[in-house]
């Protein structure tokens, strides 16, 4: 567990772990330069319980703590957790039986968000649909994983990076076999100060920094237009031309052929998403759409019926029309539902 400043909330994530119902582990705790207190919580958490074990590092960023904490551990398996999540009591148990009964090197799981955001917050399980979703986003949550010690120490986190966990993901997917349990594994927090949302644009260009290679590894044989259209597509920024959303719609179907059907209807929603985003593009992204969606074996879902109209229309996505379009295609369709019910 890397700490840096999060005295508001490092003793409840620390009581999430030592009260699991797994007993058998050692706490790592590494306080990376904290100049609010959590240090001295640190200190008075581990002078009443022999599990906690903690570092004191002058600042250095998240990876260079985690690379000290795996340094030192001295189990066969690494657990990740943040000082600001809570873990579900069963976690290290789920965990534990999952790998015993898959062949992974390494798993996570699905997290509810609390905090600013209450929602479920969904990841792909299998190794192929994750290696996929890795395109577009972190399809691993970094303090849901349990990961083989050798494989960690075999593979430092990159310190150089500010996405050290998408860094690693992309590192680890063509070596190793990845996975996530479909049950919830965190509570995980939400707040104005995540590094995600201090930093939205640099981990954009993080993402593309290491989602390039990426790509090429797992396709040495695409274009850079390939990955181009494709990096558009996991920004959300409209595609410029009915070519290259007509390429963009061949990857996403290939991407989705994988033996998981929420994943493929994930992957479908995506590319409505993307044609609606084109919508400037005219009626010929209705064509398009139509045209790719066989591939994701799905049905167009209820919210698709408003694309031929918005393409018609020609509207902007986020345009006061395509707002008030959006938002009666959500109401009829929740209708819908309630009336199927």
């Amino acid at each position: 567990m890397p700490v840096l400043d999060a005295g508001a909330f490092l003793d409840e994530a620390i009581h999430s772990i030592l009260t699991q119902s797994y007993p058998h582990f050692e706490l790592i705790v590494v306080d990376d330069g904290s100049t609010d207190g959590s240090a001295d919580l640190l200190r008075s958490r581990a002078g009443c319980d022999a599990r906690i074990r903690p570092l004191f590092l002058p600042h250095g960023g998240v990876a260079r703590a985690l690379n000290a904490g795996i340094a030192v551990a001295r189990g066969d398996l690494v657990a990740r957790m943040d000082a600001d999540d809570v873990a579900v009591p069963q976690r290290f148990a789920m965990q534990l039986d999952w790998m015993e009964r898959h062949p992974v090197d390494l798993c996570g799981g699905s997290v509810r968000s609390f905090g600013t955001s209450d929602r479920l917050i969904w990841f792909p399980e299998t190794h192929e649909a994750i290696s996929s979703e890795l395109l577009f986003r972190h399809s691993i949550l970094h303090p849901t994983v349990l990961m083989r010690a050798d494989v960690a120490r075999a593979h430092p986190y990159d310190e150089s990076a500010e996405l050290e966990d998408y860094a690693q993901w992309t590192r680890l997917a063509p070596l190793y076999r990845l996975s996530n349990l479909p049950a919830i594994l965190l509570r995980h927090r939400c707040h104005p100060r995540q590094v995600h949302r201090v930093m939205g644009a640099r981990f954009r260009e993080e993402r593309r920094r290491y989602g390039e290679p990426y790509f090429f590894r797992m396709f040495p044989d695409a274009a850079p237009a390939d990955y181009a259209v494709l990096a558009r597509v996991a920004d959300k920024e409209p595609l410029g031309s009915l070519s290259h959303l007509r390429l963009a719609g061949g990857w996403l179907a290939r991407l989705a052929q994988v033996d998981e059907p929420f994943f493929r209807r994930r992957m479908a929603a995506r590319w409505l998403a993307t044609c609606r985003l084109a919508a400037p593009l005219g009626p010929g992204v209705v064509r398009l759409y139509h045209e790719a969606l066989p591939a994701f074996g799905v049905d167009a879902p209820r919210q698709a019926r408003g694309l031929a109209l918005a393409c018609a229309l020609g509207l902007r996505h986020g345009s006061r029309l395509d707002t008030i379009l959006l938002r009666t295609w959500r109401r009829f369709g929740s209708r819908q539902s309630r009336r199927s019910a």
